[in-house]
């Protein structure tokens, strides 16, 4: 297991609670791993703003739903990180969402289990003809991605569209990561569709 308070945490075996919990204080007092931090809130940016000179951006929007009640159903699963309630990935500790709160990302994949720690910077509760919440977060050392993420659903009141937005911007922070960017990239892209599928199944129960 590498267990390194400055890089994101992998094992063969998967993590106990309490190493998770244990990695995940680790980074309590630890900076974000970019300079950018809060940019996501005003994306999607376009691919000549100076940001992507330095970041992959990633911008997806998916249809889950129709309705008030529909984008109410989804918000309340998103305040429980249904978002992140996939087979091989989901959120230690799923507790409320507020700001400076730090959670870590454990996912299971080709066998190998890793842990990602970020931090919430902002949240969106926005009300008016566009009904949003949301999220915005970025990595901490102990993650093998350097780069912050936008997750919202929205509620378009005049067309009665209900989406899932997903925004981000991020490089490769360390040296595993970088000999694998491509299936870095391939994971994230696994991740939306997964993610937007998880969140259209919550929209409608």
């Amino acid at each position: 297991m590498i267990h390194n308070p400055d890089k994101a945490m992998f094992s063969v075996i998967k993590p106990t609670p309490r190493k998770i919990s244990s990695f995940i204080n680790s980074q309590e007092n630890k900076p974000f791993t970019y300079d950018e931090v809060g940019i996501s809130k005003d994306g999607p940016l376009s691919e000549d703003h100076p940001i992507a000179n330095n970041f992959k951006l990633i911008n997806r929007q998916f249809n889950i739903g129709e309705g008030e009640k529909s984008y109410q159903s989804a918000k309340k699963a998103f305040i429980r990180w249904g978002m992140f309630d996939l087979d091989w990935v989901n959120v230690k500790p799923t507790t409320p969402m507020k700001e400076d709160y730090l959670f870590g990302i454990v996912s299971h994949v080709m066998g190998v289990w890793s842990v990602n720690v970020c931090k919430i910077i902002y949240l969106i509760d926005d009300s008016g003809p566009i009904e949003r919440f949301g999220l915005g977060y970025g990595t901490l050392p102990g993650h093998a991605i350097c780069g912050e993420e936008r997750l919202t659903v929205a509620f378009n009141q005049e067309t009665g569209k209900v989406s899932y937005d997903i925004f981000s911007f991020s490089t490769e922070s360390q040296l595993i990561a970088k000999i694998s960017s491509f299936h870095l990239r391939t994971l994230q892209n696994r991740f939306a569709n997964a993610s937007a599928r998880r969140m259209r199944y919550f929209a409608h129960i």
